[in-house]
């Protein structure tokens, strides 16, 4: 199962791919961060990637790292390209979401 994951300052927003996309938006804290664990916990080899863009994104890797979750770090350059080659123009938080958990499963 992959998870993409759109992080910014105050929120992240998941995108699942499992069966139908699913997509949630939790808050970039701790009980934000234990929020996703517990959602992602109903499913079994989980894979979290995220973009390396700025440090918002620190702890909840870690967090979910400790957590013994597989976690990816994506260069945004390869996450940018990826998104032309499937010829996505428009950028939301959801889209990126999912862009960054199609690039993972591919």
């Amino acid at each position: 199962m992959y998870v993409g994951i759109d992080v910014a300052k105050a929120s992240l927003q998941v995108c699942v791919l499992s069966g139908p996309m699913q997509q949630h938006a939790f808050a970039n804290t701790k009980a934000g961060w234990k929020a996703l664990e517990s959602y992602l916990s109903q499913w079994e080899n989980v894979w979290v990637a995220l973009e390396a863009t700025g440090t918002y994104r620190d702890g909840l890797m870690h967090y979910l790292f400790e957590a013994n979750y597989r976690v990816s770090v994506i260069n945004p350059a390869w996450i940018k390209a990826y998104g032309k080659s499937q010829m996505k123009r428009h950028k939301t938080d959801a889209i990126d979401a999912h862009l960054i958990a199609d690039f993972c499963r591919t």
